[in-house]
């Protein structure tokens, strides 16, 4: 099931959804956009008495809090340094050449970030 998130919009956006979804037994997992939404999940979740692991799984995406197991994120790291540098590579062409840049797509690979949000695997 695919929920359309914004990314500059309210910071709980969908987490009632998610939520009602995990009570009536639709989901046993989610995961979020970002790992700051995860966060905002998890606040939402708690005050609705919502268990994380045991009654939904949650994982962000990005990485980008290095947090030592502090908070305990289940994540995808996406390589943030290697977008950057690939980033200046084409904004440096675009100023060069405006106009003459084509679009790419291109695919990085991330990195799973083991966490206390992510259960095994029951059903």
């Amino acid at each position: 099931m695919e929920l359309t998130a914004t990314l500059f919009n309210t910071r709980d956006e969908h987490c009632e959804t998610v939520i009602a979804l995990a009570r009536g037994g639709e989901i046993t997992a989610a995961m979020f956009p970002s790992d700051h939404r995860l966060i905002r999940f998890l606040t939402e979740a708690k005050r609705a008495g919502l268990r994380v692991p045991e009654d939904l799984s949650v994982t962000g995406w990005d990485g980008v809090y290095d947090d030592d197991g502090l908070l305990g994120l289940t994540t995808v790291r996406i390589p943030i340094e290697a977008a950057a540098v690939r980033a200046m590579t084409v904004m440096r062409s675009m100023l060069a050449t405006p106009g003459e840049v084509a679009v790419r797509h291109e695919r990085l690979r991330g990195s799973f970030v083991p966490g206390s949000t992510l259960a095994p695997v029951t059903r």
